[in-house]
Parts: structure tokens; sequence; C-alpha cells
């Protein structure tokens, strides 16, 4: 296996398409430079030519079929091109001083 780094940029769009990355397996060599073959993909540069890979799905890191249901589980992936989704989370924290406990405050003071 191979770490990948992934390092998020801010974006302007606010859809989920912005936060999932696609990586591409062109294809695989060892260190002596003798080229190997996937067995669950057909590496090569197209993005588009790859059945499954739908982010967060069962499709998702199946590694058991080659772009056809081989193992016959109703799942189809070629997982030489696969997504990264990096889920984004929106929180706001609203605070609020309870009217019934008027001030003057002081720091360090507990408020309801």
């Amino acid at each position: 296996s191979i770490l990948l780094y992934v390092e998020l940029a801010m974006v302007g769009a606010s859809d989920s398409a912005s936060w999932t990355n696609y990586s591409e397996i062109t294809f695989a060599r060892d260190t002596s430079g003798v080229e190997w073959d996937d067995i669950d993909s057909e590496a090569d540069g197209d993005p588009l030519n790859d059945i499954g890979g739908t982010p967060e799905s069962d499709e998702d890191d199946h590694v058991a079929d080659d772009g056809m249901d081989t193992d016959q589980d109703g799942i189809t992936d070629e997982d030489d091109h696969d997504p990264l989704y990096v889920p984004v989370y929106d929180l706001a924290l609203q605070k609020r001083i309870n009217n019934a406990f008027p001030g003057p405050y002081r720091y360090g003071d507990t408020i309801t």
C-alpha cells in the first residue's frame, strides 16, 4: 500500500463535489522497472472509462472486481480511478444570556 497525503484548499463552490478528490492509477512499476498488472483494474490515464467508484457508496474501495461483477455480489468497481471524499461540516455556535440574570458581569463570572 502507498500512503497519499491530501491537502485541503479553499474553494469558491460549496457543493460536495468540491470536497471530492479523484486519483487515477496510470501504471504500476516495481523498483527494477518491471510493469505490474493490477488484479482489480486496467491502469490507464482516462478517468472516464472506469465503472464504479461512487464516493461513500458500496463501490468505493471495493477491490474484488475488475470492472465486471466477477464475485457476483452486485457491486461493480474498476479500482484504478478512486475518490476520496472529505466530509465538511458547518458548525455554528450561538450564545445568549438569560434575561432573568441581568448584569453587570465581572471577569470569571458564570453567566446563564
